[in-house]
């Protein structure tokens, strides 16, 4: 087995902390020390030249100015100065001017020599520098009291040498007192600089001191720093082995390399990793231990970042000689030398071979769900499909069922016969219900059911609702009471048919199963802010009401609160499912509470934003006729009403099939329209071709060309045709279907089976009736 590495102390990855940081504590000792001598030598010596330094500037402050004073006094008082201006007043005297001037000059000189002598007694003289001062002084007075003789004898007209005889000035006594004061000066300056000398002197002896001093503590931590080394170096011997030891144990595969990727040392786990030994790994060799679909991707990032810093990380597989494979984690993380070189790798493995496993059992297992899923995908939409094709196939009969009915209602008939008819109608609206909720279901489950939000009034709904259920409620003397505060919106955002259909079903329930009493309809605002509300719309009644153990599960498909009320009362039980499902679409709940033989209470709760624009005009009953719209398709305008003096209104009716032509074709004759068939959409252009239409009713579902194609062949020819109110009608009730209808072109939409009111309002929008004319 080679040996491990060297490690390094700068390294970021595996340094022996210990040593390293005792070698910093004896060189931090070192430091400290010098600094520690330098400054106590600074110290010293400050304190030390203190004394000179206080001498040097006694004697810049005092001597200074003193040597300055003494060259005044020696230009003030010289031959060259005072005796030369007594000279002048003394011969030039006779002119009145002339002495005034001399004289001015000569007390002035006078008066700035007696000022020096002021300020050098001022400053503090010894004996032999006040005698010197007060021989000066003495002369200056002299020279003061005789030039006053000679301005008086001038006066009085004395001669030169008459005056000359009379003064006589002897400058002796200042010179001397000049000499006097030089000597005093050289000899203080000789006293300060033997005082400086001395200072001196003592802090170079003190500074030989600490000298000494420093290079004994640095001798002395020097031998300690050398003891530290050798301890350092027996840990870092004992520390290596110690990495090595748990190189051989550790249960990860370890390799050390060198900055080019040569392998230099692995562990025995690595050995059993790859299947090679370690003498086959060493250098270029453990390459070869790399599975062959990954070896040229392992190298080409190991080559990518060669110098690189960061440590790499990276799964591959390793292949041993007997064809087993092994999945690991390798990482790959640089050596640093002492100045952050890189000077190896050390790179590890971990076995995640049974990670890979279950990893590759979950995948297959995912691709079974996932096929599982698209069948049922493909189930569910067959479903669909089925139900939609059998919704068509339904409804196309049921057409001619409902028109034939109320056809056939509109003839004289007796009481039987009515009764009769009657009967056929509610049997065939009840089918059309459970063809309905069962397309609900479909769409619901498969996701194809979206809410369409827009501006409505929630008043008006509750109002229509009751109204619609106001007939039945009355045959069984049962009161519907309506409680909508004023204080509670009205106009609102959201999907109005939905929420409707909802309140339907649960007034519609509550008349059902109430068999005498009161059906309270109550409208509550929770509040959550000024631009939202929380609507709580509670529906009860004083019916027979449900069992608790029933309360949940009469939400389910199917599902009723007992089974012999579906025969006594009737309904497939999909009503309550719908409506949890479509307020839960709308972020809402639905909860019921009872008791049996007292009432249900049924609350929907569903937040609502507020509209600032008023609801959109909704249905209404055919004994509330209004007038006639103008609908706007894709940039056209579809045309208004006709005036009462034009002729009757021409229809276009397409549909293959002969009942549903016969029923409509009665239909809109009873409304005083004329009336064109075609059986196709062929014939369908070509009638529009050939003769002008006020409106087209366009059956979906046609041999030779269906409707669409037919809708989009017309808008083609332009003109005229562009404007052409189309109608789309078919059994396709899903709401995919009418845009798909008003996508192709069509200005309306009208489901089958058609139904008289629904078909009279939907032409009142485009044309005007003879039969609505008054």
């Amino acid at each position: 087995m080679s040996e491990a590495p060297e490690a390094h102390g700068s390294s970021r990855r595996g340094d022996v902390h210990v040593p390293r940081y005792t070698v910093r504590k004896h060189l931090w000792l070192m430091v400290s020390a010098i600094v520690m001598a330098m400054s106590l030598s600074v110290a010293v010596l400050w304190v030390a030249s203190s004394d000179a330094r206080s001498s040097w500037a006694r004697y810049r402050s005092d001597n200074q100015e003193r040597e300055a004073l003494m060259s005044r006094l020696e230009q003030s008082i010289g031959f060259d100065a005072l005796i030369h201006d007594f000279k002048n007043l003394v011969i030039r005297g006779g002119d009145p001017d002339a002495r005034a001037r001399y004289l001015r000059r000569f007390e002035a000189r006078l008066t700035q020599t007696e000022h020096a002598l002021s300020r050098y007694r001022a400053l503090g003289v010894t004996e032999a520098e006040a005698e010197g001062l007060e021989a000066i002084r003495a002369t200056v007075g002299r020279y003061r009291d005789h030039s006053a003789i000679v301005a008086r004898m001038h006066g009085e007209g004395a001669s030169i040498p008459e005056i000359d005889r009379v003064v006589r000035v002897d400058d002796a006594p200042a010179s001397a007192g000049l000499r006097a004061l030089d000597a005093e000066l050289r000899r203080r300056r000789d006293e300060s600089s033997a005082r400086l000398d001395a200072s001196l002197g003592m802090v170079l002896g003190l500074v030989m001191t600490f000298a000494a001093l420093l290079v004994l503590a640095i001798v002395l931590i020097g031998f300690r720093t050398d003891r530290a080394i050798r301890r350092i170096q027996l840990d870092l011997h004992r520390s290596r082995a110690h990495l090595v030891n748990l190189g051989e144990v550790a249960p990860v595969g370890i390799m050390s390399t060198d900055p080019q990727g040569r392998c230099r040392y692995v562990n025995p786990f690595w050995c059993q990793l790859t299947g090679m030994s370690e003498v086959e790994a060493l250098g270029d060799g453990w390459e070869h231990a790399l599975h062959p679909d990954d070896r040229k991707r392992v190298l080409a990032r190991w080559r990518e970042a060669p110098e690189a810093q960061d440590t790499l990380s990276d799964e591959h597989r390793f292949l041993h000689e007997d064809g087993t494979v092994v999945w690991v984690s390798g990482s790959r993380t640089p050596e640093l030398g002492a100045s952050g070189e890189i000077v190896g790798y050390i790179c590890t493995c971990t076995d995640i071979t049974p990670v890979k496993e279950v990893e590759e059992a979950l995948r297959r297992k995912n691709e079974e769900l996932d096929g599982a899923l698209d069948r049922a995908r493909v189930a569910s939409q067959a479903k669909s499909d089925f139900l939609a094709c059998m919704s068509h196939e339904i409804r196309t009969p049921m057409n001619g069922i409902i028109g034939m009915s109320e056809l056939l209602g509109e003839t004289t008939l007796d009481g039987r016969q009515r009764d009769y008819i009657g009967t056929i109608a509610a049997s065939a609206e009840a089918l059309l219900v459970v063809i309905d909720d069962i397309l609900d279901i479909s769409r619901i489950e498969s996701g194809m059911l979206s809410l369409d939000e827009r501006p409505f009034d929630l008043r008006e709904i509750v109002e229509q609702v009751v109204q619609l259920m106001r007939a039945s409620a009355r045959d069984k003397q049962v009161e519907i009471v309506v409680d909508y505060p004023a204080d509670v919106p009205s106009q609102l955002l959201g999907d109005s048919p939905r929420l409707r259909q909802v309140l339907a079903n649960l007034v519609g329930n509550a008349v059902k199963f109430t068999d005498c009493g009161r059906v309270t309809v109550e409208v509550r605002d929770l509040g959550i802010s000024a631009e939202a509300s929380a609507l709580s719309i509670a529906v009860s009644d004083t019916g027979i009401g449900i069992p608790s153990e029933a309360l949940e599960r009469i939400f389910e498909k199917f599902e009723q609160a007992e089974p012999s009320l579906g025969r006594r009362y009737g309904g497939t039980g999909l009503g309550l499912a719908i409506s949890r499902q479509l307020v839960e679409l709308m972020g809402g709940t639905i909860v019921a509470r009872s008791q049996e033989g007292v009432g249900s209470v049924f609350t929907v709760r569903v937040d609502l934003r507020q509209s600032e624009v008023g609801a959109e005009p909704g249905p209404t009953p055919r004994s509330w006729p209004r007038p006639p719209r103008r609908v706007v398709v894709e940039g056209r305008r579809a045309p208004g009403p006709r005036s009462p003096d034009d002729e009757a209104p021409r229809i276009l009716l397409v549909d293959d099939d002969s009942t549903n032509r016969l029923v409509l074709e009665d239909l809109l004759s009873g409304l005083g329209c004329h009336v064109d068939t075609a059986i196709d959409g062929e014939q369908a252009l070509e009638a529009v071709l050939r003769q002008r239409y006020d409106v087209v009713l366009m059956d979906g579902s046609m041999p030779v060309m269906d409707g669409l194609r037919a809708t989009r062949a017309i808008r083609e020819h332009g003109g005229s045709l562009l404007s052409l109110p189309i109608i789309a009608m078919t059994a396709h009730a899903m709401a995919e279907d009418e845009q798909t209808f008003l996508q192709a072109g069509c200005d309306d939409y009208i489901s089958k089976p058609i139904s008289f009111d629904a078909l009279f309002e939907l032409l009142r929008r485009y044309v005007t009736l003879p039969s609505t004319e008054s």
